[in-house]
């Protein structure tokens, strides 16, 4: 038995408790018993933002508060508008890069922290050097 011929045996005994009735509905039935939704998609599905999609809703969030700053539509002291918005993006790209370069450094100080990343480091480095003293280079 086919999807369609079980929906319309469903409208036929739905239409057939409701021809008595002096108001419609058998249309409205029809239409609506051929298309239930599902509960856990209804009436969208719900979707997380990608990491991509958040960073450039982020970044369109700070250029335009950066924009509205510049172009005086945020009323701000003179000195303010004048002297710090102006270098305001290479302040921050100056900043962000120091921050970089500190996180390295970090990462750098503490490597031998973590002894297994270490010892497996150390170990890749030996089979490089034996792989190319094999192949004739000097390595030491």
């Amino acid at each position: 038995m086919s999807p369609r011929s079980n929906q319309s045996s469903q409208f036929q005994s739905t239409n057939s408790s409701l021809s008595n009735s002096r108001f419609p509905f058998s249309t409205l039935l029809y239409l609506t018993s051929f298309h239930q939704p599902s509960s856990n998609n209804f009436p969208f599905k719900t979707k997380t933002m990608t990491r991509a999609q958040q960073t450039i809703s982020l970044a369109l969030l700070v250029t335009s508060l950066y924009l509205s700053l510049y172009l005086g539509l945020i009323p701000l002291p003179a000195v303010v508008q004048d002297e710090i918005i102006p270098v305001l993006p290479f302040w921050s790209l100056v900043t962000f890069g120091a921050w970089l370069l500190f996180r390295l450094g970090w990462g750098m100080l503490t490597f031998k922290d973590t002894p297994e990343a270490y010892d497996e480091l150390m170990e890749e480095i030996k089979l490089a050097k034996a792989d190319l003293r094999v192949r004739g280079v000097d390595v030491d």
